[in-house]
């Protein structure tokens, strides 16, 4: 699971709209919390702390998601780089 799909369930689990929530964490905008919802954005680690006592998470629980998604996108760009290295070298040895 994406770490912005675990954020909108524990915000949804807690009966918050995207706004209130926004509010509650001094977002300026929902704007942002839509992207990190939507993945188009990585919530910092600041941010991260701060949604634990708004959407009642416990720390341990949120550090696992965000490790555990760090793990997967770090695992998925080395792949990429790993591919796009691999065509490199057949486009020089043609």
């Amino acid at each position: 699971m994406s770490i912005g799909t675990f954020l909108k369930n524990k915000r949804v689990a807690v009966f918050m709209t995207q706004k209130q929530a926004s509010g509650f964490l001094g977002l300026k905008n929902q704007q942002f919390l839509s992207n990190i919802e939507r993945g188009t954005r990585n919530p910092p680690v600041e941010l991260l702390k701060e949604m634990c006592t708004v959407y009642n998470v416990s720390d341990e629980d949120m550090r696992a998601e965000f490790i555990e998604n760090s793990s997967e996108n770090a695992k998925a760009r080395a792949k990429l780089k790993w591919e796009e290295s691999n065509q490199s070298d057949q486009i020089s040895q043609n």
